[in-house]
């Protein structure tokens, strides 16, 4: 325990440690609740969130300066009076929306954390007299992974076009295909006779129809193996990859959290008196004495 200099017994010392803890938490909050909802929050930030946010954390932060400044200004020796937290704090808040990228590339070494999609598209002669060109079909592969490790479970075939031609689900392990019958979803079983029919509604010419529809075939047989796309005649885009479901957000926001929390116990103990409180005034104004150190 500790006595005032009129004799007065003051509350117990709290532990550095747990000052430090309670300096981090209102930096640690926000960050907790936006990982709660990351989709959310990123919505409501692209629509303007971010413009009242942003100025709204500054005034916080000040805020918060000047309190810890307040409770410092009677601290021995004055290099413990710097607002230390403050400046640790304004650090971590700087940072707070760059963890993901930071994040990612140690994200997309993990396949399980990844998904992965990639573009064929084949030309046609059919001319696109809305958009100039040509008319074309795009099939599209969707699946789990990154790009050295993954593997094609869905996709959907377009036609540029407005006739039904196209697939709205293509399954490459199942043989499925599905496309809308007026506001119905039908599933069929996947075969290339089917696929011939479907590619010749178009109305492009029928060497193109064989030739497109065999190369569409070969490539969902292909995406159902562990076989690179090839095909013969067909533009293949690069497999594109990118985190699932927010993990680098949540692993960055993760780190983020542990190096504040380390570095606030680190200046707690750096920048506090090794007794670990705030000196107090006596009735008169002036600074506690303390008990002897320990």
């Amino acid at each position: 325990m500790e006595t005032t200099a009129d004799g007065n017994e003051t509350r117990k010392r709290i532990p550095r440690a747990i000052i430090g803890l309670g300096a981090a938490l209102p930096f640690l909050l926000p960050q907790l609740i936006y990982i709660l909802d990351i989709h959310g929050w990123n919505v409501a930030l692209s629509y303007g969130l971010f413009f009242l946010v942003v100025p709204a954390a500054f005034v916080v932060w000040i805020v918060y300066a000047v309190v810890e400044t307040r409770k410092r200004r009677l601290l021995s020796p004055t290099a413990y009076r710097a607002p230390w937290f403050s400046i640790g704090g304004l650090v971590f808040l700087v940072t707070f929306f760059y963890v993901a990228q930071w994040a990612q590339p140690l994200v997309l070494k993990v396949p399980a954390w990844c998904r992965v999609n990639q573009v064929i598209e084949w030309n046609t002669s059919k001319p696109n007299e809305k958009y100039g060109g040509t008319h074309s079909y795009v099939l599209v592969l969707v699946g789990r992974g990154n790009i050295a490790e993954h593997d094609f479970t869905s996709g959907y075939l377009n036609w540029t076009g407005d006739q039904p031609a196209g697939f709205s689900d293509v399954d490459p392990d199942d043989r499925t295909f599905s496309h809308w019958v007026g506001y119905d979803d039908v599933t069929i079983p996947a075969a290339l006779d089917v696929l011939r029919e479907r590619v010749r509604n178009s109305g492009i010419p029928e060497d193109e129809v064989t030739r497109i529809s065999s190369e569409i075939w070969e490539v969902i047989e292909q995406a159902g193996s562990d076989s690179p796309v090839n095909v013969r005649t067909g533009s293949v885009e690069p497999v594109w990859e990118a985190p699932f479901d927010h993990e680098e957000t949540i692993l960055g926001a993760s780190i983020w959290m542990a190096l504040l929390v380390g570095s606030f116990q680190v200046i707690s103990w750096r920048s506090l008196p090794p007794r670990n409180q705030l000196a107090e005034q006596d009735g008169a104004g002036q600074p506690a004495t303390r008990s002897e150190a320990e």
